[in-house]
């Protein structure tokens, strides 16, 4: 499966909702928020199923968290907006 930045996405084994970021090689470039903190990490594609909605969890981040943390870190690199 393809995914594209913007995407929500979780692992099929479970846990949070994660927005992807792009490609890095042959993973997907993922990040998500814990406890307030947003963590990032690659998965390979074949563990991951994109969510019918962004709805299906009430801690995703907003448009403005999100530009944020691109502003704060070099995620830019990866293509997302």
């Amino acid at each position: 499966m393809s995914f594209s930045p913007g995407d929500v996405v979780r692992l099929n084994s479970g846990g949070p909702l994660m927005t992807v970021l792009g490609n890095d090689h042959d993973e997907i470039v993922c990040i998500w928020d814990k406890d307030g903190e947003y963590l990032e990490a690659n998965f390979p594609p074949e563990t991951l199923y994109l969510t019918a909605s962004a709805d299906e969890d009430d801690e995703d981040m907003s448009d403005e968290e999100l530009d944020e943390l691109m502003a704060e870190s070099e995620l830019q690199q990866y293509g997302y907006r």
